[in-house]
């Protein structure tokens, strides 16, 4: 099931606030991890779904 839509706004506010909460406790918020928050946001995927991918890719890394 994917999230609600949220307005472009209310997405870049969301990417600006989880970009300021992670350097607050000491991490970097990549380019990638930006467009996770983007695509969650406009309901074009879950965050479970983007874990998966990240998961996924790492997977394939180790191997």
């Amino acid at each position: 099931m994917k999230s609600k839509k949220m307005s472009e706004e209310q997405v870049e506010e969301l990417v600006s606030q989880t970009v300021a909460d992670m350097a607050f406790e000491g991490f970097i918020c990549t380019d990638e991890d930006k467009e996770r928050i983007r695509r969650i946001g406009r309901g074009e995927s879950t965050a479970d779904e983007e874990v998966e991918k990240i998961i996924a890719a790492y997977s394939r890394v180790k191997s």
